[in-house]
């Protein structure tokens, strides 16, 4: 579980997010706060930090068992969840694991092996899946790459699901991540990167989300250290950059007419 609970810093820099447009909407000067409302943009994150505890668990599993989808291996029973193998995956089942101190996860995931040409292609269904009162439905399809060096690992995610959010909500996810993982001697040499875009369709609105420059960061830090990220919504377009590498709590909004605004991200 160690592992798993450095690699949700991950996702708490993407929920944090949130923060970043709460504190926009708020400013009345602003001529965009009211395009693009705080209500939808936190909706928004909030699905695709769900999304990204489901990424992160995968990745976490794929990194404990490696191509274990083979016929006679060993079941496994933790603390957080239980493994059961069959001849083309495993199916793990989480029993309310604490994954980051408010969320926690129940419901079982499918994983289906498929090795072509020494690619590693693997599918995650998600069956009555829930982080906290939110619900995963759908699929996942991962493609890992290796590098020649042991402690590089990338995922390409394509993305087939839908989240039922604790309001009623429904948000449909479709796209194309891809997160990259490097394993350091320390937390803060251990360090991952986000690229892709993808679309949320939240009830019958769509967004488009897209990292512009690569989201970098490392374990240490609790925010991405640096990249940017954007937020589309019929046409009007939202930039975040997260920084110059430094890790601290400090971003750059960028707003449409080009006006900047620094702001400091919530702890």
């Amino acid at each position: 579980m160690k592992k798993l609970l450095k690699n949700v810093k991950i996702i708490a820099a993407l929920t944090l997010m949130a923060s970043i447009f709460n504190s926009c909407s708020d400013d009345s000067d602003n001529s965009n706060s009211n395009s693009i409302d705080k209500e939808e943009i936190t909706s928004v994150l909030a699905a695709e930090g769900v999304s990204n505890v489901a990424d992160t668990i995968i990745t976490d599993l794929f990194a404990e068992n490696g191509i274990s989808g083979k016929q006679g291996t060993t079941n496994k029973t933790s603390e957080c969840h239980s493994i059961v193998f069959n001849e083309n995956g495993y199916t793990a089942t989480f029993n309310n694991c604490v994954l980051n101190g408010t969320d926690n996860v129940n419901g079982s995931v499918d994983i289906t092996f498929s090795i072509e040409n020494e690619v590693i292609t693997y599918t995650a269904a998600y069956d009555a899946f829930y982080v906290g009162d939110i619900k995963v439905d759908g699929t996942k399809r991962f493609t890992v790459s290796t590098s020649t060096m042991q402690s590089e690992v990338s995922f390409t995610v394509l993305n087939a699901i839908t989240i039922i959010m604790d309001d009623g909500s429904v948000v449909s996810e479709n796209g194309t991540k891809t997160v990259s993982l490097t394993t350091g001697a320390t937390d803060a040499t251990s360090t991952f990167t986000v690229e892709g875009d993808w679309t949320l369709k939240v009830d019958e609105t769509t967004y488009t989300i897209a990292v512009q420059n690569t989201l970098e960061g490392n374990l240490a830090c609790e925010h991405f250290t640096t990249g940017v990220m954007s937020l589309s919504k019929n046409g009007l377009l939202v930039k975040v950059n997260f920084g110059d590498g430094t890790c601290d709590a400090n971003a750059t909004v960028i707003y449409p007419n080009g006006i900047t605004e620094d702001i400091l991200l919530k702890e």
